[in-house]
């Protein structure tokens, strides 16, 4: 007789969690918060910050060893948000000046996404200043 095995449980999903991560010059940070849907209330659930060199010269261009860096740094980043189970839609990606200016900046955005499936948003100059406005408020 044979023995049937159970389907596997279903990953919890919360609709209420939301996560940023932004892809500075000198840092690279994951924010992960909670919303509380009675009253739109945000909580921060985890804060991390991780040092980054991005390898810009003078051309400017992100280095080969930058985007191994970047990589490694948005992989622990991608990990977290699995075994949080963050939903991916519930994700952003943002890129700021240093990858902007980079003269291959689509190379590290095509590498990133190859790599781990990931799609980030380089964010014009004025983008980024509306989004530091909107967090201050």
């Amino acid at each position: 007789m044979a023995t049937s095995i159970p389907p596997p449980l279903p990953t919890p999903i919360n609709n209420n969690l939301f996560a940023s991560s932004d892809m500075g010059t000198n840092s690279f940070k994951l924010l992960i918060g909670r919303i509380d849907p009675s009253t739109y209330h945000f909580f921060t659930l985890k804060y991390l910050k991780k040092p980054v060199f991005p390898g810009l010269d003078s051309t400017p261009t992100t280095s080969h060893a930058s985007i191994i860096q970047a990589t490694s740094i948005l992989r622990k980043f991608q990990n977290i948000l699995i075994s949080r189970h963050v939903p991916s839609g519930h994700s952003r990606f943002v890129a700021t000046s240093a990858i902007r200016e980079s003269a291959n900046k689509s190379h590290f955005i095509h590498s990133i996404r190859e790599t781990l499936g990931l799609h980030v948003d380089v964010l014009s100059g004025s983008d980024e200043a509306r989004l530091i406005y909107l967090g201050v408020l």
